[in-house]
Parts: structure tokens; C-alpha cells; sequence
């Protein structure tokens, strides 16, 4: 009985011993150690905004961003309203967390997939090459009315 024991231990401490050496590689993500934990990211305005939470897209020039468009790859929404060539913060989807405020393009419902459309806003409705951001929290009343939403990272839209 106990070299059963001994032999079920060895076993046990060889098979711990080559999952030490050959299995998952350890991978840390500390957020304390990120220059953005909150992923709000200070770019420099190629224009400016007149209102905030507009969605933004990567600028011509390095560090800049623009309006976003309903085909353009969107960065996230900018929470302020800078003048053309000063920064602002820019909320990244895929790395912020918690949820986002976005201005709509008409009504929209809660609970509903959101995409770019023109001028920087969301709308419930997907065209050919937008970008879903997210699904609404809360629901939407009207143009340029702002609405809380889960956002995700950008994927293309093909319908």
C-alpha cells in the first residue's frame, strides 16, 4: 500500500514539474503600470468639435484625430471640445472601461447593436463598411441627444 503511495506522489510531483517547466507561459497585466488605466488617451484636435462624445478617428498627422466618419475606423469618443490643435481626451474603445456616452443620429432604443454614421455619431442601423462600437445602455431621444453604451472594439460592418 504505501509504494502505491509513493509511486502516486512521484508521478504527481513529476507531472506538477513538467507543467511548471512546459506549460502556460505567465502572463501579467497590471494595470497600475499602464501610462492610461483608463484608457483615455490625450490626442491633438484636427478640428473642433462642437460638441462632445462625438466619435473621433485617427488624424492625418501623428497624435491627431478627426470626425469620424460612418466608414471610418473609429478611435472612440472625445470627451471635450477642444479648438483645432489643442488636445483632449479621447476614450478608446476595446481599452476603456465601464461604459461610454456617444451623441445618436436619430432615436435609438436600449438594449440595441450601435454603429458610426456621419458627423461622429452612432445609429442603430449597420451599412455597408460601418463600424459596430457597441450595443446602447440607455436609450437615445433624437439627433445629437446623448446615450450611454457598452462599447466593444470596432468591427467592420458587412451588409
Amino acid at each position: 500500500m504505501k509504494f502505491h503511495q509513493y509511486i502516486t506522489l512521484l508521478l504527481a510531483a513529476l507531472f506538477i514539474g513538467f507543467l511548471r517547466a512546459f506549460g502556460r507561459e505567465e502572463c501579467h497585466n497590471a494595470l497600475a503600470d499602464s501610462p492610461h488605466p483608463t484608457g483615455a488617451i490625450p490626442l491633438t484636435a484636427e478640428f473642433a468639435p462642437a460638441q462632445t462624445h462625438l466619435m473621433v478617428k485617427k488624424g492625418a498627422a501623428a497624435g491627431g484625430f478627426a470626425l469620424c466618419a460612418a466608414t471610418d475606423k473609429p478611435l472612440g469618443p472625445c470627451t471635450d471640445t477642444p479648438a483645432s490643435g489643442e488636445q483632449a481626451n479621447v476614450r478608446h474603445l476595446g481599452a476603456a472601461p465601464g461604459t461610454m456616452v456617444g451623441r445618436g443620429s436619430k432615436a435609438i432604443a436600449a438594449q440595441v447593436d450601435v454603429y458610426t454614421t456621419a458627423a461622429g455619431k452612432l445609429t442603430d442601423t449597420a451599412v455597408n463598411n460601418s463600424w459596430l462600437v457597441g450595443t446602447s445602455v440607455t436609450a437615445c431621444t433624437g439627433d445629437g441627444a446623448e446615450f450611454e453604451f457598452v462599447p466593444c472594439y470596432p468591427v467592420k460592418q458587412t451588409v
